[in-house]
């Protein structure tokens, strides 16, 4: 066995898991200790922890996005930091998730999900990057990032396996539509 050969053989690997698993261990209180984790390529991931600035921002777009949909598409949910499972190796919890209504608990279904939001004030490297090809690949058909420290919102559509084929930066203070849900827009003020 040559030298490299044996350094990976004897390497801490990181332990995968799949989706089923890693839901099993959410039932049984494996991970109640962690503060926020989801699953991303099979890894169990600790997410950043969420302070002021992000809660604030995800409660007033959440809170938007809520009233605006029961006028036009009351078949829409609003959830905040709910679980989704894009697949057997990924189940990350967006800050946002707007999707079909659906009958049974659990994760939400990739299918069901109509836009999926993340809101970065330290993570905005991580959600513009890696979060970004994760949404895209899985077909999530809008994916919006909340920059809060400059103040906008990156928006993509268009999904494939090589990531987002359009994307728009809107201003706050800006109205923000939805390029994907039809007659979804928000006034420029919910950031007030």
């Amino acid at each position: 066995m040559n030298a490299s050969v044996a350094m990976l053989a004897s390497s801490p690997q990181p332990a995968r898991f799949g989706a089923a698993d890693y839901i099993a261990m959410i039932a049984a209180g494996v991970l109640s200790r962690r503060p926020r984790a989801e699953l991303r390529e099979g890894v169990v991931v600790e997410m950043a922890p969420e302070y002021r600035y992000h809660a604030r921002a995800k409660l007033a777009l959440a809170i938007a996005l809520r009233s605006a949909l029961a006028e036009i598409a009351p078949q829409l949910e609003v959830l905040v930091d709910v679980t989704v499972r894009l697949d057997d190796a990924n189940v990350p919890t967006p800050d946002i998730s707007v999707f079909m209504a659906f009958a049974t608990d659990g994760p939400v279904p990739v299918d069901a999900l109509r836009l999926v939001v993340e809101v970065s004030v330290t993570t905005l490297g991580d959600d513009l990057g890696p979060k970004r090809a994760l949404y895209a690949r899985a077909g999530v058909a809008e994916y919006w990032v909340v920059d809060v420290s400059a103040r906008t919102v990156h928006q993509f559509c268009d999904p494939g396996a090589a990531g987002y084929g359009s994307a728009a930066v809107t201003a706050f203070g800006a109205p923000l539509t939805s390029r994907t849900i039809a007659g979804l827009g928000l006034p420029g003020d919910i950031w007030n």
